[in-house]
């Protein structure tokens, strides 16, 4: 068990990427404010906000303006609610001030094919009722929309994040912006580790050597010791043990020890906390950081994977 929740686990400045608010179309534990409100009050450097269903760039905004302290900062998630691999929608996310855009999640032919495994997978789609989307054609090609998304991405200086894409699409993907000219220090792999959107050893070293980061979500490593759990979507839910995202052939040691084998520096570190039944999201970060110095981590390697990584992949200034 995590023996202390100190403040000081939290590296100063801390930026994280992947954080779920209310309002949403699922319950939340927090609201955007109060998120930042407490990011400020831990010391942190800022916050991305997302939603599944909706652009947050306009409260984002809002938001940063009562929390001038901190980045505020919107994301969109390409699935149904917002058109799927629609490019106008990366365009006006831009024009709010969007920094982050993921490819679908919850609408990805890889989520819809596995409902049946995780009643979490089915809540997650808050009865959005849209067909899975691939990013790639019925001969396994990028479609032409991802061009045009990678375009609008670029020209924004936003970040591409994989989503829940299938591992295939998510090598296909990275392949295909690699050799386009996309700029890989704005490429990031969305919790690689969790069973869905696994990348095994060859495929985490592949990606990294690509330039993409690689995302390591502290919520699923705190599930591992029983803190924290991803099926806790409601209030009052409680850890119930291991659970598909949790399968037998992953563990927390091996899980951690491909952060060392790519290398800290391809490394980004997030939570994807907010679920209404789980700990508040910075008291989250508090007990995520203390497991892993637990385990051996130092303050620089958090520091490099909490906020320098964060940083380079939004185009802040270090």
């Amino acid at each position: 068990m995590i023996t202390t929740g100190s403040p000081k686990a939290i590296p100063p400045g801390m930026i994280d990427c992947h954080l779920h608010h209310g309002p949403d179309a699922i319950p939340r534990r927090q609201n955007a404010l109060e998120l930042a409100q407490a990011a400020r009050a831990a010391g942190m450097g800022g916050i991305v906000l997302k939603s599944h269903h909706a652009n947050t760039g306009n409260l984002a905004a809002q938001v940063q303006r009562i929390v001038p302290e901190i980045e505020v900062i919107g994301g969109i998630a390409l699935n149904g609610a917002v058109g799927g691999l629609n490019p106008s929608a990366v365009r006006m996310a831009a024009r709010f001030g969007t920094r982050l855009v993921w490819m679908p999640t919850t609408s990805a032919a890889n989520h819809v094919r596995r409902l049946a495994e995780s009643s979490t997978m089915n809540a997650l789609r808050a009865e959005s009722g849209d067909e899975g989307i691939s990013i790639l054609d019925e001969r396994g090609k990028v479609v032409d929309e991802v061009d045009a998304i990678l375009g609008e991405v670029k020209a924004a200086n936003m970040a591409l994040a994989t989503g829940h894409l299938s591992p295939e699409e998510t090598i296909k993907l990275a392949e295909h912006a690699h050799a386009g000219g996309f700029p890989m220090h704005r490429f990031v792999v969305t919790h690689c580790d969790m069973p869905f959107t696994f990348a095994d050893d060859d495929a985490q070293a592949y990606l990294a050597g690509l330039g993409a980061f690689l995302e390591r979500v502290l919520m699923l490593y705190l599930s591992y010791v029983k803190e924290a759990s991803p099926d806790a979507l409601e209030p009052g839910a409680a850890y119930t043990g291991r659970s598909f995202y949790m399968p037998d052939w992953l563990d927390l040691d091996g899980v951690l020890d491909r952060i060392r084998q790519v290398g800290v520096g391809r490394n980004l570190m997030s939570t994807d906390l907010g679920q209404a039944g789980n700990p508040e999201p910075v008291e989250g970060i508090r007990k995520g950081c203390t497991l892993l110095l637990e385990r051996g981590f130092t303050p620089d390697e958090l520091h490099q994977m909490g906020v320098l990584a964060p940083r380079t992949l939004l185009g802040l200034t270090n």
